[in-house]
């Protein structure tokens, strides 16, 4: 009896051709001693079946991918007020409507949807934890990892670390935290996705 073991791993690290490949490898003994080794038409029943369980892989693998970044909260569309205590650069207003209210792209990563790939997107209770891999000519490759919570019609709050590799491979890491709350209608002159800077 033939046993094959699957072990499911992320898309990046499957490689069904090695798989494959051993299987159409495997030496097969004198006539006569074949009773405990895969004849040709059990070989290719079982590349048939190898070949259905990676499709269904990247099938699942892709859907899921795309479910995963459809579930980030949109905001309510209005004036939202961010505030950060430990960074002096993350303070500002800005008004949302429905073309901006991705808070990922306008508070945590501009041009998120485009440098941005996200690898996983989890649900723990009442909040999210994202972990993308993201490139720009700025920054170069760098980790990105964002626990948020949060109704995002009322208020929302979010946690973002960045991993970058430094010249002689140091890992350089940068945290902060930043909460955000509804403030009502934007305010007259203030386009969707202008944002004003505010004193701490």
């Amino acid at each position: 009896m033939v046993r094959v073991g699957i072990i499911l791993a992320p898309l990046d690290e499957i490689n069904v051709g090695l798989l494959l490949e051993t299987c159409s490898q495997r030496k097969r003994p004198p006539n006569g001693f074949g009773g405990a080794f895969m004849n040709d038409e059990k070989e290719r029943h079982l590349h048939r079946i190898l070949r259905l369980i990676a499709h269904a892989a990247v099938v699942t693998a892709l859907s899921l991918g795309a479910a995963s970044a459809s579930e980030v909260p949109a905001r309510k569309s209005g004036l939202w007020i961010v505030k950060s205590q430990d960074n002096p650069f993350a303070n500002w207003s800005m008004c949302v409507n429905d073309k901006n209210n991705t808070f990922l792209n306008s508070d945590v990563w501009s041009n998120f949807k485009k440098e941005c790939k996200v690898r996983s997107l989890t649900r723990s209770g009442n909040g999210y934890s994202l972990i993308s891999n993201c490139n720009s000519s700025l920054t170069g490759d760098v980790r990105l990892i964002v626990d948020f919570s949060g109704d995002f019609r009322t208020a929302y709050t979010f946690k973002s670390t960045t991993e970058a590799r430094g010249p002689s491979q140091q890992v350089d890491r940068q945290t902060i935290t930043v909460s955000a709350s509804f403030a009502g209608e934007c305010p007259a002159g203030m386009r969707p996705g202008m944002k004003r800077m505010e004193r701490q």
